[in-house]
């Protein structure tokens, strides 16, 4: 049964007569961006006109950022898949029904729009009760008629339409990543072939890796919207980059970890099999090493000859499983996969630099810094 989080939910099924990825992120484009742009050049006065088009948070979210998630919605698929078809190889055969279980459970949650409807009834909701608070904090002059806080046509189709839509878009990835933790938990919980002496020295269990790394663009998506409202504090506000220093790093590590923080699940059966690895090859190497010298060391016969023996090359393959053993993570995190992500995350940050320093600044400190 293959599992499909692009193809389910209000999103999908809206968009399901439209193949072309090009087409529904200029529909999508047409329905929640362009209303609010042409709104703001026939409202009267020119203060309208100027904000839109100096809004570059409201442009990057939906010019910039729908376009990713559009193309990145199909990516998502087959990865999970393949992490389901690996799964299902190390988990011992009396429990292949529970994984089954497992797998039916995901794909009847992914079926169903269930969790978008509740997404919407929450997202209004709040809105409902923290009303005065939206609107009062909101620093968009093009969403109020001009000298008051009433919202005008725009700011209503604003709060309505296109910011639900966006966030909908970022729910649906925060979704499939609550589903792959719920769905790492279980397995965690099923009984597993860790392979102590596995290359990968963890077990096995490096493919675990493969879908946090896919999640790391979540970890963009979520930085690059933190980024244009920082970047929008700084430009049309009194915010400092420097203030920001501290939030920034913050957020850069904070959703890496978040985002791997999951495989920690496996982290007692990564021990159980280590420890369970020392007593095995311990008492192997033992045995072995007391044949060994009681044939070669203690009881040698002048007639057999010690170069290219058997005995030699078991003596070595033992010891380096043994080894390998002893290497076996008990954290089964890829450095390099992590590290990656958090440069990713880190990424959406770069671009406020030139808030404080143009381009050509930052090259002639790079070139002062490389020659001095």
């Amino acid at each position: 049964m293959k599992i499909s989080f692009s193809n389910s939910g209000l999103f999908a099924f809206f968009l399901r007569p439209i193949k072309s990825n090009s087409l529904k992120t200029l529909l999508i484009i047409l329905i929640v961006w362009l209303p609010i742009v042409v709104g703001a050049f026939l409202m009267k006065g020119e203060h309208t006109t100027l904000s839109i088009v100096n809004d570059f948070e409201f442009h990057i979210r939906f010019l910039i950022l729908i376009p990713l998630v559009i193309l990145m919605e199909k990516k998502v698929d087959q990865p999970f898949n393949d992490f389901l078809i690996q799964t299902k190889g190390i988990i011992l055969k009396d429990e292949a029904n529970r994984f089954q279980k497992v797998i039916n459970n995901i794909a009847y949650i992914t079926k169903y729009n269930v969790a978008e409807l509740l997404y919407f009834a929450l997202f209004y909701s709040l809105l409902f009760l923290y009303w005065e608070d939206v609107v009062t904090s909101s620093n968009k002059e093009y969403f109020f008629d001009i000298g008051t806080k009433d919202l005008n046509s725009i700011g209503w189709y604003y709060l309505l339409v296109s910011l639900p839509f966006f966030q909908l878009l970022i729910f649906r990835w925060v979704f499939r990543w609550v589903i792959w933790v719920w769905m790492l938990y279980r397995v965690s919980t099923l009984k597993l072939n860790i392979d102590p002496v596995h290359a990968d020295g963890m077990g096995g269990l490096e493919y675990i890796n493969l879908i946090p790394f896919l999640f790391s663009f979540l970890s963009f998506l979520i930085s690059s919207i933190i980024a244009t409202h920082m970047g929008s504090d700084i430009v049309f506000g009194a915010e400092k980059l420097k203030a920001l220093s501290i939030q920034i790093i913050f957020f850069t590590i904070f959703f890496p970890l978040l985002n791997y923080l999951p495989l920690l699940f496996f982290v007692r059966k990564m021990f159980k099999a280590k420890t369970e690895g020392i007593l095995m090859f311990g008492r192997l190497i033992r045995e072995h090493n007391t044949d060994y010298f009681s044939k070669w060391i203690y009881k040698r016969d002048d007639k057999d000859t010690l170069l290219g023996s058997v005995d030699n090359s078991s003596l070595a393959d033992i010891n380096g499983s043994y080894a390998m053993n002893q290497s076996l993570r008990l954290f089964p995190i890829n450095s390099n996969f992590f590290l990656i992500t958090v440069v990713v995350s880190a990424f959406p940050y770069f671009p406020l630099l030139l808030t404080q320093y143009s381009i050509i600044d930052l090259f002639k400190q790079l070139v002062v810094h490389f020659i001095s």
